[in-house]
């Protein structure tokens, strides 16, 4: 395995995680009214963890796409199934 290829699934990897801390984050806020602290913390875990990290993931998996010499329908639906999750979060 490359680098390219270790730093995109280690990016994928972390989006994951800070996708789950968020989700954990959203049901605390939700079941404590209270709590507005929640809310900065997700806004900065957006604005410095979840933005880069999925950038870096999106431009990896744009360099992966370049090295592929041709495109068969599982390539191409690897790329449909990555930009999903990229599109939903943006």
């Amino acid at each position: 395995m490359d680098l390219l290829h270790f730093t995109h699934i280690f990016f994928v990897g972390s989006w994951l995680g800070t996708v789950a801390v968020e989700a954990v984050i959203e049901w605390r806020a939700a079941k404590d009214q209270k709590i507005q602290v929640l809310g900065r913390w997700h806004y900065y875990i957006d604005l410095f963890v979840e933005i880069p990290t999925f950038t870096i993931v999106l431009f990896t998996g744009i360099l992966l796409t370049l090295k592929i010499p041709f495109f068969d329908t599982i390539i191409v639906s690897k790329i449909i199934l990555g930009l999903i999750p990229v599109f939903v979060n943006i």
